[in-house]
């Protein structure tokens, strides 16, 4: 049957920013419909409103947050929205479940370890912890009900890295929020190429590859009419900056920062193509990619690399083109590749395939088999 009261531990919740974010509030949301929704969130964020109660009382720390989930109002069950809270699967007597997004377990950042190794500042040690903690993940498993995944390449490296059974996961990728669903704006000039690329401009999510479209902007600015606008903020955002500044494309480099809701909406509405080539590592993937569905229900094609689990949100020739690597070369054919085929990708095609991802449809599949599991417990 399916669960009355819901648990649901999110690490990363509004007003927190990110694609982690987004999916916690989104299947939050749509789950509390028709189910009692209780989120626990960190201590250190400040109050969000939302029609269920969010209790702000996990810390990252083992511990800690079992006794603080140990306490809390009974749920019939748990769904913990990060890989990294799977140590708390056998302190919970309800049946737990898992989301993972691929590099939270792949290169788990919450600090479930022993207290006395996360406190060694010496360098090496940051590659202990994370050994730690990836070990401490595998012996766990056994107590976690069912994983639900965001992408098959996810599916793929859960098998992979930690054993986890394929009987025992379900592929549920994150939905886009129906206010993306809105015309494209209509321009006469067909000639000029407005590309967007929507990400936080930090040291840690570098692999998003901002650089790589600089330098691709770069490329095809001889031969091609083309604006490029980035928006996010981060502490790397200065260097970004001046790295377009270097290539001597600034007069065509917008950064935009952290907009409004309504700003961020004008922006894709404007855009022609957006852009997050992110590059992949054997510790750092692209789970998904919630903005490519963000942009593609705003009628704008994408351009994405072939890296992690991304490509299952990009459906070639419909939503967008998938380019062969993250290399500045490869963005720079894909950029010719759309103007060339800039009358077939269409905002409605584009549109269609978001369809697909709207919340309420995604959110099916995940209660549709909490419903399964919890009966069969």
């Amino acid at each position: 049957m399916a669960p009355t009261r819901l648990g649901i531990i999110a690490p990363e919740f509004p007003p927190n920013v990110g694609g982690m974010a987004t999916l916690a509030r989104g299947f939050a949301d749509e789950l509390a419909h028709n189910t009692d929704v209780t989120v626990f969130a960190r201590t250190d964020e400040h109050e969000d409103r939302t029609q269920y109660q969010v209790r702000r009382v996990i810390a990252d720390d083992l511990a800690h947050d079992r006794r603080a989930l140990a306490t809390a109002p009974p749920v019939d069950a748990w769904l913990a929205l990060n890989g990294g809270l799977i140590p708390l699967a056998p302190h919970l007597d309800k049946p737990f479940f898992v989301y993972l997004h691929g590099s939270d377990f792949l290169n788990p950042w919450i600090s479930y370890g022993s207290a006395w190794i996360e406190r060694i500042k010496r360098p090496y040690m940051a590659v202990v912890r994370k050994s730690l903690r990836r070990a401490s993940l595998r012996r766990h498993i056994g107590g976690v009900q069912h994983f639900f995944v965001n992408s098959a390449r996810t599916s793929e490296l859960a098998q992979q890295t930690m054993s986890v059974p394929a009987a025992r996961i379900t592929i549920c990728p994150p939905g886009v929020d129906d206010r993306f669903f809105q015309d494209h704006a209509k321009r006469d000039d067909k000639q000029h190429l407005r590309l967007l690329t929507v990400t936080r401009l930090t040291q840690h999510s570098a692999r998003k590859n901002v650089d790589g479209v600089l330098d691709a902007v770069a490329a095809v600015a001889g031969d091609i009419d083309v604006s490029y606008t980035v928006v996010g903020d981060g502490d790397d955002r200065a260097r970004l900056e001046q790295h377009a500044r270097t290539l001597r494309i600034a007069d065509r480099v917008r950064f935009a920062g952290r907009l409004s809701d309504e700003d961020l909406l004008t922006c894709y509405r404007e855009a022609d193509l957006f852009i997050l080539a992110a590059k992949a590592t054997h510790r750092d993937i692209e789970g998904f990619g919630i903005v490519y569905m963000e942009a593609s229900a705003s009628g704008v094609p994408v351009i994405c690399s072939r890296a992690g689990g991304a490509i299952d949100a990009v459906s070639e020739g419909e939503n967008g083109l998938l380019i062969p690597d993250s290399s500045p070369e490869s963005i720079a054919e894909g950029i010719r590749g759309f103007a060339a085929r800039r009358a077939q990708l269409t905002p409605e095609r584009a549109r269609a395939v978001a369809e697909r991802y709207r919340w309420t449809s995604v959110t099916a599949q995940l209660r549709e088999r909490l419903m399964v599991e919890l009966g069969a417990a």
